[in-house]
């Protein structure tokens, strides 16, 4: 099913505009237009950095975003920030800025503390600017999970299939997967919001979606589909573990996530040998 279906066009795509019907076909259409790889091949610690956030959802908003998914919240108080034209010798907020200002509220103070109070709050700003862009909290949200489904799967993807390796596409994946995740992630805060069917919804179709890529790489790398997503489901348990964990007992967490990272690789990539490491 995954080569027939995970690997082809799913929703998420529609936003990159990908003319995804396989996985080979997929990583040849993203190779040529990825800026990425323009200067050469970059190395795997790059482009896990690059992705540390998609997965995890750290600090939102960048590229990092690609395995982590910003990590929203202890941004040093998060006050206005305004991309629209200026009005009045000062820029106006847009739909997208109130839309990562409801992100990063979401991940700090959970999906109760998204109110458009205060919000308006923090940005500075009047309810009319809200109204302006926005019904009510329900179109917010919808809209502000809209972007953060785009940034984890559809962006995420779009990099990682640039990779046409898929040994190497699995390490930089795992890399970004296991390195010391945020205190508090707006997937955390999303995770206890399951009550809420927008949110469920969402993180339904974002774990479904991430959890085909890794079926994607597993087949390329030329195990059956069985195998493929029984090993595609305990490396994402293990990373959404690793971020519940974080958040209830971080004194559990690994002292050394390089050792930690290498283990990961060694035991969820077949065939893969352990790395020597230097005695300091």
């Amino acid at each position: 099913m995954l080569h027939a279906a995970g690997c082809g066009r799913h929703a998420a795509w529609d936003s990159v505009r990908l003319p995804i019907r396989a996985c080979a076909s997929a990583r040849a259409a993203v190779y040529a237009s990825s800026r990425i790889f323009s200067s050469g091949r970059p190395s795997n610690s790059i482009l896990a950095g690059m992705l540390a956030t998609p997965f995890h959802t750290l600090w939102y908003g960048e590229l990092t975003s690609i395995v982590n998914t910003p990590w929203y919240g202890e941004n040093g108080g998060m006050g206005r920030r305004a991309s629209g034209p200026e009005r009045n010798g000062a820029a106006t907020l847009t739909a997208q800025d109130w839309t990562e200002a409801a992100l990063r509220l979401i991940a700090e103070r959970g999906l109760n503390g998204l109110t458009i109070d205060s919000l308006a709050k923090r940005l500075r700003a009047t309810k009319g600017s809200f109204y302006w862009h926005f019904r009510g909290r329900a179109d917010l949200l919808s809209s502000a999970l809209t972007r953060w489904e785009t940034r984890s799967t559809a962006e995420t993807i779009k990099t990682l299939r640039a990779i046409g390796d898929p040994r190497r596409r699995l390490q930089t994946i795992l890399s970004a997967a296991s390195q010391a995740p945020p205190a508090r992630s707006l997937y955390v805060a999303l995770s206890e919001a399951t009550y809420d069917k927008t949110v469920r919804a969402a993180l339904h179709r974002v774990g479904k979606t991430r959890i085909e890529e890794l079926q994607c790489a597993y087949r390329d790398l030329g195990l059956p589909a069985g195998k493929a997503k029984s090993m595609s489901v305990l490396v994402y348990a293990a990373y959404r573990g690793l971020l519940q964990l974080a958040r209830e007992a971080p004194d559990a967490l690994p002292e050394d996530w390089a050792e930690y990272g290498d283990e990961v690789k060694r035991v969820m990539i077949p065939g893969m040998k352990p790395r020597r490491r230097v005695k300091r």
